[in-house]
């Protein structure tokens, strides 16, 4: 015997809509956007993403999505250079941006050379969200993407995604307001679990 943690979503979500995911904590938020981009595999139905009315394969989803998350690991015995610059061998870079841009947007540039593994969870929060939003991808999931930011990266954030994201999908999984105020609709995960 099991509990489902959603079922019956039968969505269509074009390209440039901004979503929130919302619900309580522990209620499946984050199992969504997993699930969403791949990284859990449904127990039942289908995910399909479109380029153009052309079916993507599963194995290629990652060329076309990111994905930035507190819980989601960095390689920690990379500096915050090596970091990037690995990144970006499996993804191209937005608007053709160097290794350098993306210090600096991230504002992590005078800790280049620092091993993730030292950085704070807030540094570290904010090389994952640079990642996902300076990829060019056409769909980026965030969630809770300002959990260890302080004010100033909270709305360093919010810069980010009004400069980078704007013609691109976005899902949040949030209970935050202050995380996707950009957001024009909201799935609510509790409609989906009767």
């Amino acid at each position: 015997m099991f509990d489902w943690i959603f079922k019956d979503i039968n969505q269509t979500i074009t390209q440039g809509t901004k979503i929130s995911v919302l619900g309580p904590n522990g209620s499946g938020k984050s199992t969504l956007l997993k699930t969403l981009a791949g990284y859990t595999v449904p127990s039942k139905g289908e995910i399909s993403y479109l380029d153009k009315n052309k079916k993507i394969a599963a194995d290629a989803w990652y060329l076309h999505i990111s994905y930035a998350a507190p819980y989601l690991q960095l390689v920690e015995n990379f500096t915050c250079r090596e970091m990037i610059e690995f990144h970006f061998k499996f993804k191209k870079t937005l608007q053709n941006m160097t290794v350098d841009d993306c210090l600096e947007i991230s504002n992590l540039g005078k800790h280049q050379h620092k091993y993730v593994q030292h950085f704070s969870s807030g540094m570290k929060q904010r090389l994952k969200l640079s990642l996902a939003l300076l990829s060019d991808v056409s769909i980026i999931f965030l969630d809770e993407p300002t959990a260890n930011l302080d004010a100033d990266s909270s709305l360093w954030y919010l810069d980010l995604v009004e400069q980078y994201a704007q013609n691109r999908t976005i899902l949040v999984g949030s209970n935050e307001p202050k995380e996707y105020p950009f957001c024009t609709q909201t799935l609510n995960i509790l409609d989906f679990k009767k």
